[in-house]
């Protein structure tokens, strides 16, 4: 599976069920516990989810990293 197909899935369930645990997350998406153990803690540093006691809340949906883009001028 892709990381970016699990972080979706991850995603997309958290909001249609607002508060879940990562057992239950790990069991409805057959997805290794560890696994989305790591992908809601890099969620929670975009401020995506929030976890309190074990439960995964929903926040927002990251943004993409945009890159600076690069000036150049032309004489």
């Amino acid at each position: 599976m892709v990381i970016e197909d699990a972080y979706s899935k991850i995603l997309e369930y958290i909001k249609k069920h607002p508060q879940t645990n990562t057992f239950r997350l790990s069991r409805e998406l057959s997805i290794d516990r560890h696994k989305i153990l790591n992908i809601i803690e890099k969620l929670e540093e975009k401020q995506a989810v929030e976890v309190k006691s074990g439960t995964v809340k929903f926040l927002k949906f990251p943004e993409k990293d945009k890159k600076a883009a690069k000036i150049v001028s032309v004489k």
